[in-house]
């Protein structure tokens, strides 16, 4: 009687042991899936960002380009004589030149760490 009893209870115990193995195993597939999913959300975080730098500059660009086009040609249509208009034009040019010197950075495609 036991011997029954003690091989019942190796039983219970082995099959306890195996069942808590699958519930670590399982809880640490869970674990790093969700590590995983961090992480990319982390990456689309940063990637959302930058774009969106790069995209504020971009616009402040252009609203700027068509601020001294605006300007130009309100300067040249209010221009009573052609030198008033040739320094009209002058300006826009040098406006666009100093625009065009505003560097924006191309977006990255591929981050090593994402």
């Amino acid at each position: 009687m036991l011997i029954i009893v003690t091989i019942v209870s190796l039983l219970l115990d082995i099959s306890l042991t195996i069942a808590l193995s699958i519930v670590t195993a399982t809880v640490i597939d869970n674990n790093q899936k969700i590590d995983a999913s961090v992480k990319n959300v982390n990456c689309l975080t940063y990637v959302v960002n930058e774009h969106s730098t790069v995209n504020h500059l971009t616009i402040s660009v252009l609203d700027q380009r068509i601020s001294a086009l605006a300007k130009s040609v309100s300067a040249q249509a209010n221009a009573s004589s052609a030198v008033e208009r040739h320094r009209a034009q002058a300006q826009y040019l040098a406006d666009i030149a100093r625009i065009n010197k505003i560097v924006i950075p191309p977006l990255t495609a591929f981050r090593a760490n994402c």
